[in-house]
């Protein structure tokens, strides 16, 4: 006798049968080019209330709400909907040999997204002698020795200065999350 059809199989609708009237996806014609036994491939069904959202699979533009995408390779995917004036919503769907269809409703709230938030690090500055006025980008950031926290990732100007000491200048690649430490000798100004 032939083994039973996993429990999953019945929200399908059965292979040759086509899917419920409610359910906005899978064709008849694809749901029976499925070989009877287990299916190689799953079911994306993504709505939305309001329809018409974007949806993106993995990063990927799929298109817009309701929508359902055939042939998906069993793995898990992170679908986003997002439409303009309402907050993007994201979740992680898993299509396995036992669960073929992954279907989802999301009510999108009216809004936009936040911001993203600023990609920052941090400067450590030291100098010898201490005492010497931090300058980034043109604006003072405190005296030394300091831990200049929010600095815009990327490269910034450093400028080091204290009266009677040759003002130190250089560039310092900020990388994001992290923290860069700079040290400074000042150099005295020529006696006149």
């Amino acid at each position: 006798a032939p083994p039973a059809a996993p429990p999953a199989l019945p929200s399908l609708a059965g292979a040759s049968e086509p899917p419920p009237p409610e359910a906005s996806g899978p064709p008849p014609a694809a749901a029976e080019a499925a070989p009877p036994g287990a299916p190689a491939a799953g079911w994306l069904l993504v709505r939305s209330e309001p329809p018409g959202a974007t949806v993106t699979v993995d990063g990927v533009d799929r298109g817009l709400t309701p929508l359902a995408l055939s042939d998906m390779p069993f793995d898990t995917y992170r679908v986003e909907v997002s439409r303009e004036g309402f907050r993007s919503e994201a979740t992680q769907l898993a299509l396995t040999p036992a669960a073929t269809v992954g279907s989802i409703q999301i009510e999108l709230q009216q809004g936009t997204d936040p911001p993203p938030a600023p990609v920052v690090g941090a400067l450590l500055v030291e100098s010898r002698p201490p005492g010497a006025t931090v300058v980034i980008d043109g604006r003072d950031a405190g005296t030394t020795p300091t831990v200049v926290s929010d600095v815009a990732a990327g490269t910034r100007s450093l400028r080091i200065e204290l009266d009677g000491y040759q003002p130190w200048e250089t560039s310092v690649d900020v990388p994001a999350s992290d923290q860069v430490r700079v040290g400074a000798s000042l150099d005295l100004l020529p006696q006149r």
